[in-house]
């Protein structure tokens, strides 16, 4: 394997985001924009989602039935989502959904405090195609094992990594600069993330793809390996990935690696060993040396070795410095 790539929210973060302020636009309140976003977010799985339902509840703001959304919630992919609320459509995402349905999203910078940095927040805004009501401010953890993995695929000899997510870039670099990847590309949108590892894989080679949601399935796909995060994972990223770590313990792709390194060796020392029996038996046999026993230690031997020989690989592989 010569190349990483790895998504950000759920992957190399902990995808447990946190809303830790709100502001509400002039003519809004907080609790209206909470009540807004809760209504859409009702519909949706999203890390973000289950952030804003959380808020809702801490605030005793009444939470929109799932079951009423149903027909009117909508996924716009890499940008937000929109549902019918009140007789009005909403819309809850990052600034280029709000620039697509032209309205403008420049006003957050008039309610966020002079000279405040945004820094490694993921802002969310929430408002209709007439203007934006506020947005919310949200946090996330990056993996605590997270920094460790990125330095021991380097040091098997994996020259290139690379972070692939659609959230903003300051949020981005600060996550790529906490982990150790140099490459940050944000942003993205599901099409982008495609690209970028058929990229990968006609400059490198061999790839893996690191990911956990439904957007990340074809890149997944298309990855020489496809790695999902499995128990926080969607459904379609499992089911997609070649591999999913039940655990979500990214020290485990680098313990894929030397496992995958150490089974291949195996194989091919298996292969060699029986070719070299079976020739020594051929020539002991033209040369009229070959017993009956010979040929059941060339055959059953041979077998046995081979089964011996492959279960080294049940022993625990060491974990990568």
């Amino acid at each position: 394997m010569h190349a990483v790539a790895f998504d950000k929210t759920g992957t190399l973060t902990r995808g447990k985001l946190r809303v830790t302020r709100v502001v509400a636009a002039e003519g809004f309140d907080e609790a209206e924009v909470v009540r807004m976003a809760g209504a859409v977010e009702a519909g949706s799985a999203h890390p973000a989602a289950e952030a804003v339902r959380h808020e809702a509840r801490r605030r005793g703001i009444a939470q929109a039935a799932r079951g009423t959304l149903a027909r009117t919630f909508t996924v716009l992919e890499g940008r937000g989502v929109s549902a019918e609320v009140e007789g009005r459509r909403v819309y809850v995402g990052n600034s280029r959904l709000f620039e697509e349905i032209g309205s403008p999203s420049g006003a957050t910078g008039t309610m966020m405090p002079p000279g405040e940095d945004e820094g490694s927040r993921t802002i969310t805004l929430v408002g209709t195609e007439q203007g934006i009501a506020g947005f919310l401010e949200m946090e996330d953890e990056v993996r605590p094992e997270a920094r460790e993995a990125v330095h021991s695929l380097a040091s098997l000899g994996v020259r290139h990594a690379v972070m692939l997510t659609g959230d903003r870039d300051d949020v981005a670099r600060a996550a790529g600069e906490s982990v150790g990847i140099e490459e940050v590309l944000s942003g993205l949108l599901p099409d982008d993330k495609l690209r970028k590892v058929e990229a990968l894989v006609a400059s490198y080679g061999t790839v893996a793809m690191v990911g956990d949601g439904v957007n990340d399935a074809p890149a997944l796909a298309l990855a020489s390996v496809g790695i999902a995060m499995g128990a926080a994972g969607s459904p379609a990223a499992i089911e997609t990935a070649d591999v999913a770590l039940m655990a979500e313990d990214l020290r485990k792709v680098p313990e894929a690696v030397v496992l995958g390194r150490r089974m291949v060796s195996v194989i091919r020392q298996n292969v060699v060993a029986s070719l070299a029996i079976k020739a020594g038996f051929l020539v002991a046999a033209v040369s009229g040396y070959a017993t009956l026993w010979m040929a059941v230690a060339a055959d059953m031997g041979t077998t046995l070795l081979v089964i011996g020989n492959g279960m080294r690989l049940l022993k625990k592989t060491e974990r990568p410095v």
